[in-house]
């Protein structure tokens, strides 16, 4: 519910308050939460008034096959990509003057999207001839992957609403799997994680000009974007392994209070 509120779009009092009781109503008959982000955790435990014990963080994560760490870039063309959803989350009209500032710099942006906004974005990009742009249709996970391996820089962007702090867009983990720095307009926990482990550069106002500044200084910068891509590869195998992660899960299903474990090893 906060979410809906969050995008701006609708806003019916009965509406959301009657979507919030349901959803501390679910909380609190839980018997274990899953978050894909912290910043999930002190909202639901102050919300529901549960305990935050009872809530466990599972990050969206990579199976070890998919992070080919032996596999270099082959040297090419600067090139930056955006990936993902193109709603009313994401701060398209951030998007929109960020190309107009890519096609003035002549740096080349891939963007592999979709979402309620990806046709005004498209007919932005065709009325003022941005020819650096170019579109992909949104394709295979594994296939996505690949294409973030073939790039120097990942774009990411959050609308400023305080609801969206406690996210860790998916796309942040799909361009840490690959090696791939990161330049992000975002806040909250995302923002924090991003500068932590050094995997990327954060501008929380979202401004275009210093947005632009880091990917120029980026791709001046080859040793910079090896040192970046590094932290990306060893945070992923330190905190967002699948196969190690997947564990919590199994446990919380096995170990409810009064149940049969679901799964039985032999």
């Amino acid at each position: 519910p906060e979410s809906l509120k969050g995008v701006g779009v609708f806003n019916n009092r009965l509406i959301i308050w009657t979507a919030a009781r349901f959803e501390t109503f679910l909380y609190k008959t839980a018997d274990t939460i899953v978050v894909n982000s912290p910043g999930f955790i002190e909202y639901i435990s102050k919300k529901a008034k549960i305990d935050a014990e009872t809530i466990k963080y599972m990050p969206n994560s990579a199976a070890t096959h998919e992070l080919n760490l032996e596999e270099e870039k082959v040297p090419h063309e600067f090139k930056v990509i955006y990936t993902g959803n193109l709603g009313l989350a994401q701060d398209v009209d951030f998007l929109t003057e960020l190309c107009r500032k890519m096609h003035e710099h002549r740096i080349k942006l891939n963007i592999v999207g979709y979402g309620y906004r990806k046709k005004e974005l498209v007919q932005f990009i065709k009325e003022q001839k941005l020819d650096n742009i170019t579109f992909v249709t949104p394709t295979t996970r594994a296939e996505c992957l690949r294409l973030n391996k073939e790039h120097d820089v990942g774009i990411v962007s959050l609308n400023d609403k305080e609801v969206f702090d406690t996210v860790l867009p998916g796309k942040i983990v799909d361009y840490m799997i690959t090696g791939l720095p990161i330049v992000a307009a975002v806040s909250g926990y995302a923002k924090k994680m991003i500068e932590k482990h050094e995997t990327g550069y954060v501008s929380e106002k979202r401004d275009i000009e210093e947005i632009i500044a880091y990917i120029l200084f980026l791709k001046n910068h080859a040793d910079v974007r090896k040192k970046l891509s590094l932290n990306c590869t060893n945070l992923i195998k330190s905190q967002f392994l699948w196969e190690e992660n997947i564990h919590m899960l199994i446990s919380s299903m096995e170990t409810q209070p009064g149940e049969v474990p679901l799964v039985s090893y032999t």
